[in-house]
């Protein structure tokens, strides 16, 4: 998992939670119970539902911001912390990868203690220009 995340930049957990399994390094009970926790036996979000769910909410933040239609130069502040530009909705639905704000801005709107802070975390591995990752000696000092 460590690999793929490095590699291709996205974690896959049910490819992990099979390869435990046939390892057998976790019982074939707890890989259900954590697909179960982590909603991987569901089915994928369909496309159109996701864009139904954006476009409700685009709808109520120009409702908000007293326009029928968001521009681009359009953003909103999230709890007073990260401002977001109104072209996240148009990556959402293209299913665009998000990037740091985007990301940062869905982090500010969970419910987390307050003791729980948001920064950045040390890279452990670095992109050479050739597209290869290759490991840090020693990340902390990167």
């Amino acid at each position: 998992m460590v690999e793929l995340l490095a590699q291709e930049g996205q974690p896959d957990p049910s490819r992990l939670f099979d390869s435990l399994e046939s390892h057998s390094i976790i019982l074939s009970e707890e890989v259900s119970s954590l697909r179960t926790e982590y909603s991987l036996e569901r089915e994928p979000v369909l496309q159109g539902y996701l864009d139904t769910t954006v476009s409700q909410v685009v709808k109520g933040i120009g409702h908000v911001l007293g326009k029928h239609t968001l521009d681009d130069d359009d953003s909103i502040i999230v709890n007073s912390v990260v401002e977001l530009s109104c072209s996240v909705f148009d990556r959402l639905y293209s299913r665009e990868w998000l990037n740091y704000w985007d990301i940062t801005a869905a982090l500010e709107m969970i419910d987390r203690p307050v003791f729980i802070g948001l920064g950045l975390s040390v890279p452990v591995y670095k992109k050479e220009a050739n597209g290869e990752v290759t490991p840090l000696a020693n990340p902390l000092r990167y």
